[in-house]
């Protein structure tokens, strides 16, 4: 996948993360990060469940539509923080080659809907399953 012109790769998020990033105070969202984890079920569902429990008190998570990511099956969660975190957030999971990825973006609060989607959309058309 490509990143947006601007964002700056956060090395010290690596270790964790097969992929992670910032960005400047001039590009839409905060953070990016697809991660390799292992322990969110064999099924999207069950990813979703997980995802789900794993934010709850932190995240209101809403299960959005399944899509496609690069012709392989996604599931879709968004929501806003609770208590003091009031960003958005979006996750996806989808399982390739054995593995479970997970897909997370966070936005400011104040980035709007047709902020966050340009820039979830400039990502996930680059993607690509090797």
């Amino acid at each position: 996948m490509h990143i947006p012109t601007g964002w700056d790769v956060d090395e010290s998020m690596l270790t964790e993360h097969i992929a992670s990033t910032g960005s400047r105070a001039d590009v839409a969202a905060n953070r990016f990060a697809v991660a390799v984890l292992g322990t969110y079920g064999a099924t999207l569902d069950e990813a979703a469940k997980a995802i789900i429990k794993q934010n709850k008190g932190r995240v209101a998570y809403e299960r959005l539509p399944d899509f496609e990511l690069d012709g392989i099956r996604a599931t879709h969660l968004e929501g806003k923080g609770i208590s003091q975190n009031k960003d958005y957030f979006v996750r996806m999971a989808s399982h390739y080659a054995g593995v479970t990825y997970n897909i997370g973006f966070g936005f400011d609060p104040e980035v709007s809907e047709e902020e966050r989607d340009q820039v979830m959309d400039s990502i996930l058309a680059s993607w690509t399953w090797k």
